[in-house]
């Protein structure tokens, strides 16, 4: 299972959905992520990646790049190749701070929704390629948005639906029970298969959050429709631990605050431009 898969079936498959469920709840949620490879193989070759990338003559060679006039011109009209570039800047910077820790300086470490009146605001921070996602349901859509280039895309329906209707999944319940941020949550067992591999995890979920409920809006999330696992879960998932053949994440809810959103939190800046939306971290 790629990277860039897991990736977006982390922030896409299972955390936007929370979005989904906030049909009532005005305020802010925050997750931390953590993650691990586990694969010798895979170790080997980001570490052999993290060398490369922490290398000064390689950074200081595709520093050159953003400066040399022929590639400025060429970006100037492809403001995606820039961000690209820059984002591989970033993350062989983040390797070098890191002591060369490729996969802390490619994941990002937090994510941040903002939610009110069935539209949310999604933000990571951290990794190689920080994502801002607007979603509204009236008109249902997800925007994909870009400070760095002033852009944004329109997420198509039709994307994320591609990968969910080809994957295989069982959850299942279970008595246990643990307090997570003062909420009860309950215990539930998943495992997905999609591409012939498995994704195990132990997810915890709560019912008990004002507003937060899983039975409203479930198919606003991006690209439509939402993982057929997630309807199996009832609530909102605080804790999320799982392990697949390469690697481990988890992702834990760190503060729930209700409160006061202003409305231009989910609005398009005037002077940013569309783009088409580019289907690649997705697949």
């Amino acid at each position: 299972m790629k990277l860039s898969y897991l990736f977006h079936l982390v922030v896409f498959s299972l955390v936007l959905p929370l979005v989904a469920r906030a049909a009532d709840f005005e305020g802010t949620l925050q997750w931390s992520f953590k993650a691990e490879i586990t694969d010798p193989a895979l170790k080997a070759e980001m570490a052999e990646g993290q060398r490369e990338m922490a290398d000064p003559a390689q950074l200081a060679e595709m520093k050159a790049m953003l400066e040399d006039p022929e590639m400025k011109a060429m970006m100037a009209q492809n403001p995606q190749m820039r961000a690209a570039i820059e984002a591989q800047v970033k993350m062989a910077e983040g390797a070098a701070g890191q002591g060369g820790d490729m996969i802390t300086a490619l994941m990002p470490k937090s994510m941040t929704l903002r939610a009110k009146d069935g539209r949310t605001h999604t933000q990571t921070e951290g990794g190689a390629m920080p994502m801002e996602f607007i979603g509204r349901t009236d008109p249902l859509e997800t925007i994909l948005i870009n400070r760095e280039t002033r852009t944004f895309s329109k997420v198509p329906q039709d994307d994320a639906k591609d990968l969910t209707e080809k994957s295989e999944h069982r959850v299942t319940k279970t008595q246990k029970t643990t307090k997570i941020l003062g909420y009860t949550c309950t215990q539930y067992l998943v495992e997905v298969t999609q591409d012939g591999q498995l994704m195990k995890g132990i997810f915890w979920a709560t019912s008990d959050i004002p507003g937060l409920a899983a039975s409203s809006l479930l198919n606003a999330r991006v690209g439509g429709g939402e993982d057929a696992f997630m309807k199996e879960i009832d609530g909102v998932p605080l804790k999320m631990e799982m392990t697949l053949p390469q690697m481990k994440m988890m992702i834990e809810a760190t503060s729930i605050r209700a409160g006061r959103v202003p409305d231009s939190v989910f609005e398009i800046p005037a002077d940013f431009t569309e783009t088409p939306f580019a289907s690649g971290p997705l697949k």
